[in-house]
């Protein structure tokens, strides 16, 4: 039995029906499922299965050695099937891989919310490869990654035009906080720089008088949803 009809039966589907055609990715059978399913998304979906056959598998065989509620009641009935309808939807290849990741983690965190699923699904679905990149620049492997990268690769014009909309974006999502204070914490700022100052002769000596910048900072939100597709794994450290 191959790896890819060992994950029809496991999800008790007809190896013979349209969708175990489109699963299992019989060529010769894409024309038929493709009167009732575009078959570009029939095909797009074959080569992703086809891809991650080999860890499809490894977790079929885990789920079906160690059957308990879980398995029955939320993975096998809504997770799996989910993860499915993910990868035929998903435009942007690079994302294969984040959403077994988040397959993975849901099953090895016992993850029984479907609103926490598909919160973090419906997120990464909204996000670009590109603007993922950039969210990592704000974790220590990522900016070691960026440092490194500076010294061989000039930044591309057009990465710096799209930075506004990337930074704006990821804050809209609740992933990272751009530090905008109010008038208050401003004032309180000033107030402490203030009562560091050193009094001299020609007035006031700056020790401490600098109002701080906003730092940019990943939430906890975004942090937890860095390790659920397990995002750093699209970080590359450059070698020296």
């Amino acid at each position: 039995m191959d790896n890819l009809t060992s994950l029809t039966n496991f999800l008790g589907i007809d190896s013979d029906s349209a969708l175990g055609i489109s699963i299992e990715g019989a060529v010769d059978q894409i024309p038929l499922v493709g009167k009732i399913l575009n078959s570009l998304k029939i095909r797009a979906l074959q080569q992703k299965i086809k891809y991650l056959e080999l860890r499809i598998q490894r977790l079929s065989d885990t789920l079906m050695e160690r059957p308990d509620d879980f398995v029955g009641e939320f993975f096998k009935a809504r997770a799996f099937p989910f993860m499915l309808d993910q990868l035929l939807e998903e435009q942007q290849e690079e994302k294969t891989d984040l959403i077994m990741n988040g397959i993975e983690y849901i099953y090895e965190q016992r993850i029984t919310e479907e609103n926490k699923m598909l919160i973090h699904f419906d997120i990464l679905k909204e996000l670009r490869v590109t603007e993922i990149k950039h969210l990592l620049t704000y974790t220590s492997e990522g900016r070691e990654a960026e440092r490194r990268k500076s010294k061989f690769e000039e930044v591309p014009e057009s990465d710096l035009k799209y930075y506004d909309y990337i930074e704006n974006h990821l804050e809209k999502l609740g992933l990272i906080d751009n530090g905008v204070r109010s008038s208050s914490e401003v004032q309180q700022d000033v107030f402490s720089a203030l009562s560091n100052a050193l009094p001299t002769k020609g007035g006031m000596k700056g020790r401490g008088l600098r109002i701080s910048a906003p730092q940019t900072i990943i939430t906890p939100f975004g942090r937890e949803f860095i390790q659920f597709f397990e995002l750093k794994s699209l970080i590359q450290i450059p070698a020296n």
